[in-house]
């Protein structure tokens, strides 16, 4: 590992269901990455909270892209929720 890297057990992932063929054989139970890709959170967050802090990026991009004709001045909000808070 170099200096910068962290090495953390997954413990839970988010899983798309389009990719759910795609899962066996592919799960890491250590990742070791840099630093600056992990988001730091509370220790009492929930497993199933904190593994879907960074789900549906991409999707949120494309949308945007593809089905708003976004202009100058407009301005983006992120409402940072889950499904599991709406229930």
């Amino acid at each position: 590992m170099n200096e910068n890297e962290v090495c953390v057990k997954m413990l839970a992932a988010p899983i798309n269901p389009a990719d759910i063929n795609r899962i066996d054989g592919t799960w890491q139970t250590y990742v070791v990455e840099d630093q600056s890709l992990w988001y730091k959170i509370d220790k009492n967050t929930p497993i199933e909270y904190a593994a879907t802090i960074s789900v549906n990026p991409l999707s949120a991009l494309r949308m945007l892209e593809d089905f708003v004709a976004l202009k100058s001045g407009y301005f983006l909000e992120r409402i940072p929720v889950t499904r599991k808070e709406f229930r």
